[in-house]
């Protein structure tokens, strides 16, 4: 009969269950696109964010500055190396192999000598800003890793799920990355709880925001901004014309106060056939530019129209006129994507000097920027110090805390 009572307390001071991991899900608007340590478009680039750390970043005067790798110009490549220390998240040391697999991921020519890693591109020259958007990972049988905390666990139709190599008590352990057709779509989810977090809010919906209990707003820097770019049927004199015409301070204002202006422009109208206008961003503030732009062009507007989600405008290339989000910051690894674009009379060409590439565009312009984005998030609200990084936008996601 005492044998009852030390089982009742035994049973008594069991622990009690583990809380589950704490799962974060954002709504993000767009495809979810290919993982991997160069991912360069919607759910799968926030994804690369989290298990990717790039090889270089910009320092906030906008130069290349060192993160994982050192580089060195070689003729019209690069010549790379591994900074000593650089470990993987699941404690592994980084290789120099692992070190190449990413940079071949990325869409470069890699040549190995000793410990150094010689790049080139088929496109042209390469310059330290090509690696802004390229993590250091290695491929495993179970898919990447990377030298992040976080790595892929599953993949689903509109969605990826990532997860912590390693637990981490007080800190996000999942995130699940859920894809939609547009940014309204997107923020629906979110209101109705489907959804914890996302970026990329404009003025009103952060309005909306502020009067969610369970949600706080996160501002921060980005990178991105808006640009018109001009389509394949405009040649290169009424390109230039329609830049020194465009009227970009009150198209960055139509955004609303999310885009500062890069400069206020508006010379004269060129004549000529009239024009259609396509919104390609997948956000408002792309939206509101884009009939801004229909209203100035006055009576040389032709149609008008927003485009689906997922729908490759500027690759098709038909169109006039087109309101997108481009990157306009750091401005030499700016120019150098402007040239590239689908949209572009130029090619990269062999030279790599900022100087040489702005006056190219400057001859015939793919496109004129408007404005810098500022980048708006809301946030569960028991997460306690999220904040946004000013390069890759969740990099520094693995720190904030949570309370349950």
């Amino acid at each position: 009969m005492r044998l009852l009572p030390v089982l009742l307390l035994l049973a008594g001071c069991r622990a009690a269950p583990a809380a589950p991991p704490f799962t974060l899900r954002f709504a993000v608007p767009g495809v979810v696109g290919t993982f991997g340590p160069a991912s360069a478009e919607g759910v799968a680039a926030l994804a690369r964010d989290l298990a990717f750390e790039p090889l270089l970043r910009p320092d906030p005067s906008g130069h290349a500055s060192e993160v994982l790798a050192s580089w060195a110009r070689a003729g019209d490549g690069l010549r790379v190396v591994l900074l000593p220390g650089v470990r993987l998240a699941d404690g592994a040391h980084a290789t120099r192999d692992d070190l190449a697999e990413s940079l071949r991921a990325a869409g470069f020519q890699v040549r190995i000598d000793g410990d150094e890693v010689f790049l080139s591109s088929r496109r042209g020259a390469v310059a330290p800003g090509d690696l802004y958007h390229v993590g250091l990972g290695r491929r495993t049988a179970d898919g990447w890793i990377g030298s992040r905390p976080f790595r892929l666990a599953a993949a689903g139709p509109g969605e990826l799920l990532l997860e912590r190599v390693r637990p981490a008590q007080g800190r996000v352990e999942r995130v699940r990355l859920l894809a939609f057709p547009d940014a309204r779509t997107a923020f629906v989810q979110l209101l109705r709880g489907e959804a914890d977090a996302m970026i990329g809010l404009d003025d009103r919906m952060a309005q909306l925001v502020e009067g969610v209990g369970r949600l706080q707003l996160v501002r921060g820097e980005s990178p991105l901004g808006l640009a018109v770019v001009f389509g394949p049927r405009l040649g290169a004199a009424e390109r230039r014309a329609l830049a020194a015409w465009l009227p970009r301070g009150e198209l960055a204002a139509a955004a609303h106060e999310g885009c500062a202006p890069l400069a206020s422009g508006g010379g004269a109208l060129p004549p000529g056939r009239r024009l259609d206008v396509v919104s390609a961003t997948l956000d408002p503030s792309g939206t509101l530019a884009g009939l801004a732009l229909r209203r100035a062009l006055g009576s040389r507007g032709g149609a008008y129209r927003r485009a689906e989600g997922g729908e490759r405008v500027e690759a098709e290339g038909g169109f006039d006129l087109l309101v997108a989000s481009v990157l306009v910051w750091p401005e030499e690894a700016a120019l150098r994507q402007w040239r590239a674009r689908p949209s572009a009379r130029v090619t990269p060409g062999t030279g790599g000097d900022a100087d040489e590439v702005a006056r190219a565009i400057a001859e015939d312009p793919p496109l004129v920027p408007l404005c810098r984005r500022r980048r708006l998030a809301a946030v569960d609200s028991r997460v306690r110090n999220p904040r946004l990084g000013d390069w890759d936008v969740l990099g520094r996601l693995p720190e904030w805390e949570v309370t349950r």
